[in-house]
């Protein structure tokens, strides 16, 4: 087969029923029963709690949980909760959406809930889908439950990918990548990524295009324009929560994360928003994983996140205050200058004030990633960082400096 990167926009529908067949050889099912019922809920706006609590009450292992949810101190109960009906009030209908479908899409998707990484996975996904879901509420607020899904369901891929490719694959997640490295990795090495994995998923079960189109096009920039349309909106949710870094913390350290510029230029986020945001998902976060032990391992850092959401805003504030009492630079730039760095190729765009963006660029000439920063405070070595590539013998370090050095004079 072709490697992904040497596709053209015409062969994707074929390597997508592909992957589709396959699907059937690792176990995951054609639909999920019962989530195709909470999905018809979902679009109902009818649907009342006792819909739901009818739908999800003869499963004792999401009743267990859901009563384990409402029993918890994040929501302070005074008498214990001791059936579903008086659950499903408690947890209130935009939660109990959100995780009584992720619940069953998570066991749906996952054809070997004992595998370590898979595990890993789905236990950074329930954040994603936390964060995700935080992030509508002032983004695209009458779909914060559906952004829970999107955001749970972003790497549902990635254990599937191991299955259908195995030792190589393997050895690409033991390198520890970021996910925009791994992604480039698997679009450079592969004949399919984890997002068409997931996009085969999403087509199987016969997902609304809200679902389905932000979770496959989740490492697809959204580009510099802003449509009302909610599908786009949840893309930018998407692909936001889709670069946020949630390996092990000293791992975390290696890169700028959870990317407040990037937040700032695809959401509208200020940094007090984004603060916000993070502070909220990291405390659903705690309550919510109980429900997805079955497929899920807790983040053991996960409590450091918010922390390490304020030191980055803090260096982001500072950039946006420089930024705004520096002049027009005077010296004459080209507006786009290409590059290699951390063997691939990048292009750095002149903007205003003293600002530059930086795209990754695929073998196709697309911009997979990109990252705006204030020239004067970035080095090769930082932007490498940015982007989770390693130093390689043909980055273009000197080139690179140099450029910078003019567009910060």
């Amino acid at each position: 087969m072709k490697k992904r990167c040497e596709l053209a926009a015409g062969e994707v529908p074929d390597l997508i029923e592909q992957l589709n067949r396959k699907l059937d050889g690792v176990g995951i099912e054609t639909q999920p029963t019962v989530a195709m019922r909470l999905l018809e809920l979902v679009s109902d706006p009818d649907a009342g709690l006792h819909d739901f609590a009818k739908a999800i009450r003869h499963d004792a292992a999401l009743t267990g949980r859901l009563l384990r949810l409402s029993n918890s101190a994040f929501f302070a109960q005074r008498q214990p909760v001791t059936n579903i009906d008086r659950a499903c009030v408690v947890l209130g209908r935009e939660r109990l959406r959100a995780c009584s479908l992720g619940f069953y899409l998570s066991r749906a998707a996952t054809s070997d809930a004992g595998c370590v990484l898979s595990r890993q996975i789905w236990g950074q996904s329930v954040l994603r889908g936390c964060l995700a879901a935080e992030l509508a509420r002032t983004a695209v607020s009458a779909f914060t439950s559906e952004a829970f899904v999107v955001g749970l369901m972003l790497d549902a891929g990635i254990p599937i990918m191991l299955k259908l490719i195995g030792g190589e694959y393997q050895q690409m997640i033991d390198a520890d990548p970021t996910p925009a490295r791994l992604y480039a990795e698997e679009y450079s090495q592969f004949p399919f990524t984890h997002a068409d994995v997931v996009t085969a998923l999403m087509k199987r079960w016969d997902m609304p295009e809200l679902l389905a189109n932000p979770i496959a096009w989740h490492h697809v920039s959204p580009g510099q324009t802003h449509r009302d349309h909610a599908v786009f909106r949840m893309q930018r949710i998407a692909y936001y929560v889709g670069t946020v870094d949630l390996r092990a913390e000293d791992a975390l350290a290696r890169q700028q994360t959870p990317m407040p510029s990037l937040a700032f230029r695809v959401l509208g986020f200020s940094p007090d928003q984004l603060t916000s945001a993070v502070e909220r998902a990291s405390a659903e976060y705690q309550a919510t994983i109980d429900i997805f032990t079955q497929v899920a391992e807790k983040l053991p850092s996960q409590e450091s996140l918010s922390q390490r959401v304020h030191n980055e805003l803090i260096a982001a504030t500072e950039q946006l205050i420089v930024g705004s009492i520096m002049p027009p630079p005077v010296a004459e730039t080209p507006s786009l200058a290409k590059f290699r760095l951390g063997g691939y190729d990048i292009e750095i765009e002149t903007l205003s004030d003293g600002y530059a963006a930086m795209y990754l660029i695929d073998a196709d000439g697309r911009r997979l990633i990109s990252y705006r920063f204030l020239a004067n405070e970035e080095t090769p070595s930082t932007l490498r960082g940015v982007l989770g590539l390693e130093a390689c013998q043909d980055d273009d370090v000197e080139s690179i400096a140099g450029h910078l050095r003019k567009l910060a004079a």
